[in-house]
C-alpha cells in the first residue's frame, strides 16, 4: 500500500506564478478559462 507522499509524487508540481497568470479578471471576478483548468488538470 502506498503512502500519501508517494500518492502525491505522482502529481507533477504547478508552480504558483503559472496557475495566477491563467486568472483573469472580468467585471470584477476572478475567473480562469475552462480550457487552462483543464490543461492543469491534464485533460
Amino acid at each position: 500500500m502506498k503512502t500519501k507522499a508517494e500518492e502525491l509524487n505522482k502529481y507533477p508540481v504547478i508552480s504558483i506564478e503559472s496557475i495566477s497568470n491563467k486568472v483573469n479578471l472580468i467585471r470584477g471576478i476572478k475567473v480562469m478559462l475552462d480550457s487552462d483548468l483543464a490543461y492543469f488538470y491534464g485533460v
